[in-house]
């Protein structure tokens, strides 16, 4: 019963992030047309909200309180370099994509992630590369099953 319960889970949250990431598109134009944002502004007003939620959501729950210190300290400053960095890149420069050009060729052109990033994971110094995920990040699909090899707990470190 609870392989069931963590599978519908699963799905329904898999569900959830592909309705919040499809929408976003739309919600980006929106913003950008309707309410005359500009780009980085909004870009920026989009991250910081969700920084401000996920912050908020993780100090309320007892198992992430718990973690959030296990963290040593020396990896703080990367992770909140490589953060800015990456929101203020990639994000602010799609956004300024978006506002430029229809979303959907912006979309377009983003959608060969999958199929770019998968070979870079044969040259990952360390990656533990098997062929059921090389597939799946080829085509950008997931299992509508876990592996044995799919839990966190038997990855390889």
């Amino acid at each position: 019963m609870q392989s069931d319960t963590s599978h519908l889970r699963a799905a329904l949250t898999a569900v959830f992030v592909t309705v919040l990431w499809s929408s976003s598109w739309i919600l980006v134009r929106v913003g950008l047309d309707d309410e005359d944002l500009a780009p980085l502004t909004f870009a920026g007003l989009r991250y910081t909200l969700a920084a401000l939620v996920l912050l908020a959501w993780s100090i309320s729950n007892p198992r992430h309180r718990v973690s959030m210190p296990q963290v040593a300290r020396n990896r703080w400053k990367p992770l909140m370099i490589l953060g800015v960095v990456y929101y203020t890149i990639t994000q602010g420069a799609q956004f300024m994509a978006i506002d430029a050009q229809p979303a959907a060729t912006s979309s377009l052109m983003l959608a060969p992630t999958a199929l770019l990033g998968g070979p870079k994971r044969w040259t990952w110094p360390g990656e533990i590369i098997r062929q059921e995920w090389s597939i799946r990040s080829a085509t950008g699909s997931i299992s509508p099953t876990p592996s044995k090899h799919s839990t966190a707990s038997n990855v390889e470190k």
